[in-house]
């Protein structure tokens, strides 16, 4: 039997961010005592514990440049915090919601994310959490060149707050650089997945099946699968014909050719959501 993991969600919002370690550590220092001189920041200003120090000055960072060049290695991508982890980001290329499932990424404990993507302009993001969160929809634009930094300010939040009916649901962070996703206040009506299957049918080529079911028949496009290893998300084949935007109930099904040289290893993990921003639980599964 292949082993089927369902992601545990251990941190809640405002989970401090996990300092970085070695080298990257000092790097980050010394680029925060650079800026407050430039700056003209008194020392006795800097916060007392070093892992604030460093967080105190990504914070700084994004918010004199708005994205992160990786210099000569250069890549288009998106990157940020969320008060809530783990989980897992999908991007789609083109409009939110009006898009093609492309790329994805893990969300950290923490909440921290970056995923690279091959091309810049306008990109669909949505986050999914494993627990208690409702997923968290956001359109992009993505620069050329740079990792983009998603924030609270790229949040539509009229069309989240016209989902919930209001935004008691959502309680905001005071750091506009951490996105804060709702509380889902009733997991009854959340979607199920289950039974997820993976295939490997050659050297990067995989078959997938799983099955989805939403208690309120309010099934979205967004039952989808992403292989960790390559980063490919994908949206999965329906079992029937949507009626009126919901997709039906049943097996999901989906051949996935990976891009030639990409490491084929690994698990894979899959998710859905409904038309009211509720997710089902993340499966992680790996292949037969």
């Amino acid at each position: 039997m292949i082993p089927i993991s369902i992601l545990d969600a251990s941190t809640g919002p405002g989970h401090p961010r996990t300092a970085a370690r070695g080298g990257a550590l000092e790097g980050v220092s010394a680029w925060l005592s650079d800026t407050e001189r430039i700056l003209g920041l008194a020392p006795s200003a800097r916060p007392a514990k070093r892992g604030a120090s460093i967080y105190a000055g990504l914070v700084l960072l994004a918010a004199l440049t708005g994205c992160v060049d990786r210099g000569a290695d250069l890549v288009n991508g998106v990157q940020g915090r969320l008060s809530a982890g783990p989980g897992v980001v999908f991007i789609e290329r083109g409009p939110l919601h009006d898009g093609t499932f492309i790329r994805a990424g893990l969300i950290a404990e923490d909440g921290t994310f970056s995923i690279g993507l091959d091309d810049s302009g306008t990109h669909g993001f949505h986050a999914y959490f494993t627990d208690t969160y409702l997923y968290l929809p956001i359109e992009v634009e993505v620069e050329d060149g740079v990792m983009t930094t998603v924030t609270q300010t790229d949040v539509d939040w009229e069309f989240m707050c016209d989902r919930g009916g209001n935004c008691e649901w959502v309680e905001q962070s005071e750091v506009i650089e951490i996105l804060t996703p709702g509380q889902d206040l009733d997991l009854s009506d959340d979607p199920v997945i289950s039974d997820p299957v993976v295939r490997r049918v050659g050297p990067g080529a995989f078959e997938l099946e799983l099955m989805a079911d939403d208690p309120d028949g309010d099934l979205s496009v967004q039952v989808l699968a992403y292989h960790i290893a390559s980063g490919v998300g994908q949206q999965m084949n329906p079992p029937g014909p949507v009626i009126d935007g919901n997709y039906p109930n049943g097996l999901y099904t989906l051949t996935v050719f990976l891009p030639e040289g990409a490491d084929d290893t690994g698990p894979w993990q899959f998710v859905a959501a409904d038309h009211a921003c509720s997710n089902s639980p993340i499966l992680e599964v790996e292949p037969q």
